[in-house]
């Protein structure tokens, strides 16, 4: 679909919202289930629990203590 018209109609409204559960279709958790955290409409995204997990690489610092490799939601 050409971009102008894209940007016009805005991406399609999400019939899913929060404490839904939902399955996940693609990517590397395919086939997972979970429940919806919240819900980006101007994205088209959802936040799912225990899915869209990110590692962050830490510091060594004076309120966490040790550094090292955190996990937690996107």
């Amino acid at each position: 679909m050409h971009k102008k018209i894209k940007a016009r109609r805005g991406v399609e409204h999400p019939h899913i919202k929060k404490d839904d559960q939902v399955v996940i279709l693609s990517g590397d958790d395919k086939g997972k289930k979970g429940r919806v955290l919240s819900v980006n409409p101007e994205k088209g995204t959802a936040i799912v629990e225990g899915i869209n997990f990110i590692k962050r690489h830490t510091r060594p610092s004076k309120s966490m203590g040790k550094g090292g490799i955190v996990e937690k939601e996107k």
